[in-house]
């Protein structure tokens, strides 16, 4: 047994045998060829967590896009007396304008709100949702403003302006819904006493 050689002996302890006399260059292969396979094993899971947070914004997409246009198709009429007193010249754009404004801008902000929710903490994830919910409503009824006005560059200026506008209606809507979520805990926690 004493005449074995180390790769014999390497072969026996379950790793492949090192060539004789070249032990060093073998280590170092060995740990190139494992610091490999975890490069390759990490960009395998974050290619999975890649799909799971696409699917799990398609998911938004797919449940928002519908009502969205809708919502763009209505604003188109609804939208009529406000803006032709605002703006002078404003006319009521054709509804399948305002259709495909409230589907694009319904998913883009479903597909926000999605990513974002699955990014924040549990707790909360209903800001997200509140804000761009929000936010996509008062940006629909901007871009169909713009529409209104005619042209590609007023629907712009309609969605440019529309998007700060709506930010800021949306976290001024988590404001109001924060307080009332937190008179709704305090007045359970009165009413039940503890």
């Amino acid at each position: 047994m004493s005449n074995q050689t180390g790769g014999e002996r390497g072969a026996r302890g379950g790793q492949p045998p090192a060539p004789d006399g070249d032990g060093e260059s073998f280590l170092r292969q060995q740990r190139r060829d494992r610091h490999c396979m975890f490069e390759q094993r990490e960009l395998a899971e974050m290619s999975q967590e890649r799909r799971a947070l696409i699917q799990h914004a398609l998911h938004w997409v797919a449940g928002a896009t519908a009502p969205a246009a809708a919502l763009g198709w209505a604003l188109g009429y609804a939208l009529g007396p406000v803006s032709a007193r605002v703006s002078p010249g404003w006319s009521p754009p054709p509804g399948v304008i305002c259709f495909l404004l409230g589907a694009v801008c319904g998913a883009v902000g479903a597909a926000v709100a999605g990513l974002l929710s699955h990014s924040v903490l549990q707790e909360e994830r209903e800001m997200p949702v509140v804000i761009l919910g929000v936010a996509t409503l008062v940006v629909i009824a901007a871009g169909v403003h713009g529409a209104g006005r005619g042209g590609a560059w007023a629907i712009a200026a309609g969605l440019a302006l529309g998007i700060p506008a709506g930010l800021a209606a949306g976290i001024g809507a988590l404001v109001l819904y924060s307080a009332f979520k937190w008179l709704c805990a305090w007045g359970r926690k009165e009413i039940r006493g503890y």
